[in-house]
This record gives structure tokens, sequence and C-alpha cells, in this order.
């Protein structure tokens, strides 16, 4: 994880890895205290956009997280 706290715009890097469950590890337990912490999420991977990895950890987050976030979930 990168972590650049001296700038007014944080941000976090978190290299993802295809890991099940993805529940309960301590990799997804920061991502969630960061949403929570920013009001925001972009993911970003090389896949499939239906049914990909990245989707399935957006609708987590927005279960997760939902009220925490600034705005829905949405798909670009």
């Amino acid at each position: 994880m990168v972590q650049r706290a001296d700038s007014p715009n944080l941000f976090v890097v978190t290299p993802g890895r295809k890991r099940m469950p993805l529940f309960d590890t301590p990799e997804f337990e920061a991502l969630l205290a960061t949403v929570r912490r920013t009001s925001k999420i972009i993911l970003l991977h090389e896949d499939n956009r239906t049914g990909g990895f990245a989707s399935e950890l957006a609708a987590i987050i927005a279960e997760e997280a939902f009220d925490d976030l600034d705005g829905p979930v949405v798909r670009g």
C-alpha cells in the first residue's frame, strides 16, 4: 500500500490480489477504512466489465459502506 499524506489530497494505492475469501482480510478492512475516511473510491482493473473482480468489489463496498460514500457506485 502506498500512501501520501503530506498532500492535501490523500491517495492510497492498494495492489489488489484475487483472493478468497474477500471478507475478513486485513486488506479489505483497510480498503473499507479508507472509503469511510475519504468517502470515495476508484477501482481500476484489466478484466471483463461484467462479472469482473472490480465489479464484485464495487458491489461489496456499496453494501458495506454505502452511507459513507459521497455518491452511489457507478460504472464508467
